[in-house]
C-alpha cells in the first residue's frame, strides 16, 4: 500500500513539473501581437542584400513582413529557420514575407554560403547600419519582429521562437484584414 501511495504521489509531481514546463515553455516562445495604435513605424531597418542591392521594408508594403535577425553561430537561430521557411512557403501566397538579417561579418560570398548551407528558402540581407527606430536596442539572438500591413511593428520578440507561435502571430494578422 505504501509503494501505491508513494508511487501515485510521484506520478502527480511529474505531471505537475510536465505541466509547469509546458506553461513557461509556452510563454518564453510566445510571441505578443501589440495593438496597431500603440505600435511603432517600422523605420531604422536600412539592409542590403548579398549583391549590395538595398533592402527596403518600404517596398514591400501592403504585406506582412517577419523580420528575424540572426547568425549561424547561434544554436536558437538555426532552429527556427525550418519554421520559418515554411511560413514563407505556405504564406507567401498571403502577402507574407519572412526576411532574413544576417548579423556576421564577411562578403557576399560568405552570406550566400550560409544561406545555400542552411537550406534557407527566403530572402537574407545584412544590416548596411546600425539597428535604430523600432529595431534598436534587440541584443539577443535570435530576435523577430513583425511588421503588419500598414508598416507598424506589431510583435518584437528576443530569443527562440516556436514555429507555432510564430503561425499564431501572423495568423492574427492575416485576419485583422
Amino acid at each position: 500500500m505504501m509503494i501505491q501511495s508513494r508511487l501515485v504521489r510521484n506520478l502527480l509531481w511529474g505531471a505537475a513539473t510536465v505541466a509547469l514546463l509546458w506553461v513557461v515553455y509556452g510563454y518564453r516562445t510566445g510571441i505578443r501581437i501589440l495593438p496597431a495604435e500603440s505600435a511603432q513605424l517600422a523605420t531604422g531597418l536600412t539592409l542590403v542584400d548579398a549583391s549590395g542591392d538595398p533592402v527596403e521594408l518600404e517596398a514591400m508594403a501592403g504585406r506582412i513582413v517577419v523580420v528575424n535577425l540572426w547568425a549561424s553561430w547561434c544554436g536558437y537561430c538555426r532552429m527556427e529557420i525550418p519554421s520559418l521557411r515554411e511560413i514563407h512557403d505556405e504564406l507567401g501566397h498571403q502577402g507574407v514575407v519572412v526576411l532574413g538579417v544576417n548579423v556576421e561579418e564577411g562578403g557576399s560570398e560568405e552570406l550566400e554560403a550560409r544561406v545555400r548551407d542552411m537550406g534557407i528558402g527566403y530572402p537574407v540581407a545584412r544590416p548596411s547600419a546600425p539597428l535604430s527606430g523600432a529595431f534598436a536596442g534587440s541584443r539577443a539572438l535570435p530576435h523577430t519582429w513583425i511588421v503588419d500591413r500598414q508598416g507598424r511593428v506589431r510583435a518584437s520578440h528576443s530569443g527562440f521562437a516556436s514555429g507555432r507561435s510564430l503561425k499564431k502571430a501572423v495568423g492574427k494578422l492575416l485576419r485583422e484584414d
